[in-house]
């Protein structure tokens, strides 16, 4: 689903296939009800904030980089803590439960960001692909091409050396980023986390819906997460298509 696998994994992904991978790893129910209409769970601010903005031009390859000298590749990587990732969830939880008074959907809110198996699934889907979710690149890659996938439908496995071209691009983005180099591991891992939680709650709700035969759920959702991702980080995804050159203006 996600990034370009090891060449002992191609075999198994290419029978599984986007939707295979995600019956691979199975999650509970986390996402909002079906009738959810104001999509008040994307707009939560940390999606905002947290994630690394990287623009069309840079995802389609087209941006010429330029501004300080090149980062060592080695600030893409972080370490990861408990005493972080525990931070950084309950920023998370306070920015989500910000976006609604229904007490229901609080509560299933708070259930999800406790659920270990969000994040685990994330790790295990880049590991899986041969990507690390201790990699800032190899992770705002992956939430592109998940909320991509989203959006427009699609089969990023159908393309696995565009998303490779997508990743050299972020990568290279970053590491022009003067900002990247004052970033803590904790910043690194909080960052993740939004990143994490929602790609993986809005793929695993866009199936749930799919299965339901809610079309209109369906396609309330999607419209949701493009929304998401044009007001926090100027990209509209909806107008892009990946090809086995990386992303392309539709």
């Amino acid at each position: 689903m996600l990034l370009l696998p090891s060449p002992a994994s191609i075999v198994r992904i290419a029978k599984a296939g986007v939707a295979g991978l995600l019956l691979l790893f199975p999650l509970p129910s986390v996402a909002l009800s079906a009738d959810e209409t104001d999509g008040a769970f994307y707009s939560a601010a940390i999606f905002d904030k947290a994630v690394i903005p990287v623009s069309a031009a840079t995802l389609r390859g087209l941006q010429t980089v330029s501004g300080p000298a090149r980062l060592p590749a080695s600030v893409l990587e972080f370490r990861r803590t408990w005493k972080a990732e525990q931070a950084a969830r309950d920023r998370l939880l306070d920015s989500l439960l910000a976006t609604t008074d229904d007490p229901v959907d609080r509560e299933r809110i708070s259930r999800s960001v406790a659920n270990d198996e969000i994040w685990r699934k994330f790790d295990r889907l880049l590991s899986f692909a041969g990507y690390s979710s201790r990699n800032l690149a190899d992770v705002t890659t992956a939430y592109y091409v998940i909320a991509w996938e989203v959006v427009r439908d699609g089969q990023a496995i159908d393309y696995l050396g565009g998303v490779r071209q997508v990743r050299d691009s972020v990568a290279d983005a970053l590491l022009h980023a003067p900002d990247l180099i004052v970033m803590s591991d904790a910043d690194k891992q909080e960052a993740a986390v939004a990143m994490a939680y929602l790609a993986i709650v809005s793929a695993h709700r866009v199936r749930e819906l799919r299965e339901a035969g809610d079309r209109a759920g369906e396609a309330r959702l999607r419209e949701q997460v493009r929304r998401a991702v044009l007001r926090g980080q100027g990209v509209d995804l909806a107008t892009l298509r990946l090809t086995n050159l990386g992303f392309v203006a539709d």
